[in-house]
């Protein structure tokens, strides 16, 4: 895997989830270093990075992204005679919002970032400019694959983890949609979810409405890989694989369930709950298209509103008990037996 990685400190964290080896910026080092008495965030250029837990710092006007787009390509290249898998969570487009090489302001001198939103005045004109790497990364993955002869039997699952950061206005069918990353609302977890697999999608090029979430990854994982899903820890996941093959009909997905910090939300294809977690300030949202949602008030809703009110409720319920059960110590349990047991 390559890219950026939050979940732990310890060095070899991802070694300790089952990645063989990593490129990373991560919480280990915060990607940060001290300057002149400021703050600086190294994670784009000259980057302060980790390789399977080895601390590696770059000074020459490296790129982080690009460093981890170049490990990937190797990654591929040389593994191209057997079944891979490949974790990308891009440093990009995150905060801060910085120059990258393809940017007229680029200074390849400069020892990381001062800021992090962005120009004050202009906090969108080098967002825009690090969309643009992130699709030229892709598309350097994309030939990699080609060029290795692995492109049409290689599944590509592209997706976002949550909206755009609160600055970013985005221009969308004639209006603005202003981000609304850490907030319950479709700007802020309602992405994008692209796929591509030459050799084993059904009518390419197609739009589905299926509801899906990244619960949904790993089982679609298994099945296209015929791996066996763990019989001693359930799952909430659907497979999409149904969906790839255009039998869309055959796929189970009712609603999806979204936890952050405060607040859980459970959303259908037209209405989302949210509450918060102890079940107080919960609202019900009816969605017309796409982020255009009317909060309803409780004297207005309809029996059958009602009715899913109530159903959202209890689902928020249960799954906040099996949150808090045991099964995360299981969790815990395991994960130390691996790491052991490397």
């Amino acid at each position: 895997m390559a890219g950026k990685w939050q979940l732990g400190r310890d060095k070899d964290s991802p070694q300790h989830f089952g990645f063989e080896q990593s490129c990373l910026w991560q919480h280990t080092r915060s990607g940060r270093s001290n300057e002149d008495g400021k703050n600086i965030d190294r994670r784009f250029v000259n980057p302060q990075l980790e390789f399977n837990g080895v601390e590696k710092d770059f000074t020459n006007g490296e790129y982080g992204p690009q460093v981890c787009t170049d490990f990937i390509c190797d990654f591929i290249d040389k593994n191209k005679k057997k079944p891979f898998l490949v974790y990308y969570p891009m440093i990009l487009t995150h905060c801060p919002f910085d120059p990258t090489p393809d940017s007229t302001d680029w200074d390849p001198k400069r020892l990381g970032s001062t800021t992090y939103k962005g120009d004050r005045n202009d906090p969108q004109r080098h967002f825009r400019d690090m969309v643009a790497y992130a699709d030229k990364a892709v598309g350097q993955i994309v030939a990699q694959l080609e060029k290795s002869s692995v492109r049409d039997n290689t599944l590509i699952i592209f997706t976002g983890d949550n909206g755009t950061d609160t600055p970013i206005v985005t221009p969308w069918n004639g209006t603005k949609v202003v981000g609304g990353k850490g907030t319950m609302s479709d700007t802020g977890t309602r992405v994008p979810l692209i796929v591509n697999w030459p050799a084993g999608i059904r009518k390419a090029g197609r739009v589905e409405d299926d509801l899906v979430e990244f619960t949904d990854v790993f089982p679609t994982i298994c099945e296209v890989t015929t791996a066996k899903l763990p019989k001693n820890h359930p799952g909430d996941g659907a497979s999409i694989v149904p969906v790839l093959r255009n039998q869309a009909g055959a796929r189970k997905k009712d609603w999806v369930y979204i936890w952050y910090r405060k607040q859980v939300m459970v959303r259908n294809k037209q209405y989302s709950f949210v509450a918060n977690q102890d079940g107080s300030n919960a609202a019900l949202t009816r969605y017309e298209g796409l982020f255009n949602g009317t909060k309803l008030k409780d004297s207005a809703l309809t029996k059958t509103e009602r009715a899913l009110k109530k159903q959202f409720e209890a689902t928020i319920a249960r799954l906040a008990k099996a949150r808090l059960s045991t099964a995360s110590e299981e969790g815990r349990i395991q994960g130390l037996k691996n790491k052991n047991n490397r």
